[in-house]
C-alpha cells in the first residue's frame, strides 16, 4: 500500500493468464518547467531559483547548481567554505530525513493512518523527533538565510558568513539532538522490516575521504567509476507517458538504484564513527 504521495496517484496493472505482466505507478504532479525558467537568466540567479524546486530538500538542488556553475568556471572554493556548505547540507539532512522517517514512514510500520495519530500512541517519540527536525531547521536558517528555500548560497561561496556566536548558540541544542537521534534510531530499529533481497546496482557519488554530498566521482557497485562530467555518456534520461519526471537508465538499458542505500553501500566506511 502506498499511503502518502505528493500529487495524485493511480496504479495500472496489466495481467495475462493470471500473471501480472506490467505495473505502472502514475503520480501526477504538474510540471513546473524549472529548466525553462532558467534559460536566459544570469548565472548568479540560478541557486536561488533552483532552491524553489523543493521546500523540504532545497539544498540538494541549490548546491548542485552552485557546483555545476563553479565547475564550468573552474572555481575552487576555499576549504572553510566547503566545510560550511557540508554543514548546510547536514542541516537539510537532519530536518528532511527526520521528517521522512517520523512523519512518512513510521505510521505505516506502526499501523496508524498518519503522523497525527502518533501523537496518541507515541507522543514522546513524536515530540522528540519534531524537536530534532527543528534543530536542523535552525541550523539551516543560520547558514542558509532561512529554513525553507534558503537564499544565502551564491556561486563561489555565501552572501554572508555566519558569525561565530550564531553557530555556537546552536551547540547545546545540536548536542541534545545527537542524543535524541540515537534514541529515535533505536526505536526505528524495532520496526518489522520485510525480508527482501534483490540484485541492485547501486550508483552514487564516491569521495576519497568524505561521505559524499555533491563532490566526488560517480561510482557503481558493479565496478565502474567516472567523473561527473561523463554522466551523459553512461546514463540516459527519457520521458515516459505516465510520469512528469524523467526516467534514468544506464545507456545499456540497465536499471540502477540511487539514494541513501546506494551511498551507504558504496561509502559507508567514510561515515564518522558515531554515524557508523
Amino acid at each position: 500500500m502506498l499511503a502518502r504521495i505528493e500529487g495524485e496517484g493511480a496504479l495500472r496493472v496489466r495481467t495475462a493468464g493470471g500473471r501480472v505482466e506490467e505495473v505502472q505507478l502514475k503520480i501526477f504532479e504538474p510540471p513546473r518547467f524549472f529548466e525553462a525558467l532558467l534559460r536566459g537568466r544570469d548565472f548568479r540567479e540560478a541557486p536561488d531559483i533552483t532552491a524553489r524546486i523543493c521546500g523540504i530538500c532545497p539544498v540538494a538542488y541549490q548546491m548542485s547548481t552552485a557546483h555545476a556553475i563553479e565547475n564550468a568556471f573552474g572555481i575552487v572554493v576555499p576549504e572553510h567554505i566547503r566545510q560550511l556548505r557540508r554543514l548546510l547540507y547536514c542541516a537539510e539532512w537532519i530536518e528532511s530525513h527526520t521528517l521522512h522517517m517520523l512523519m512518512l514512514h513510521a505510521p505505516d510500520f506502526l499501523g496508524v493512518p498518519d503522523a497525527l495519530s502518533l501523537g496518541k500512541s507515541h507522543r514522546g517519540m513524536l515530540e522528540k523527533g519534531l524537536r530534532v527536525k527543528k534543530a536542523g531547521n535552525r541550523l539551516l536558517s543560520v547558514l542558509g538565510g532561512r529554513s525553507v528555500h534558503p537564499i544565502n548560497v551564491r556561486v563561489g561561496g555565501f552572501h554572508r558568513l555566519p558569525a561565530r556566536a550564531e553557530l555556537t548558540a546552536l551547540s547545546d541544542e545540536l548536542t541534545w539532538a545527537t542524543g535524541a537521534m540515537k534514541e529515535l534510531l533505536g526505536w526505528f530499529g524495532t520496526f518489522d522490516f520485510p525480508d527482501l533481497s534483490a540484485d541492485y546496482e547501486f550508483v552514487a557519488l564516491s569521495h576519497p575521504t568524505d561521505y559524499p554530498f555533491n563532490e566526488g566521482r560517480i561510482a557503481s557497485s558493479r565496478g565502474f567509476e567516472i567523473p561527473q562530467r561523463e554522466y551523459e555518456h553512461h546514463f540516459t534520461e527519457h520521458h515516459v507517458e505516465h510520469s512528469t519526471a524523467l526516467q534514468s537508465t544506464r545507456t545499456d538499458g540497465g536499471i540502477y538504484l540511487t539514494g541513501p542505500l546506494a551511498r551507504f553501500a558504496l561509502d559507508g566506511a567514510r561515515l564518522s564513527p558515531a554515524a557508523r
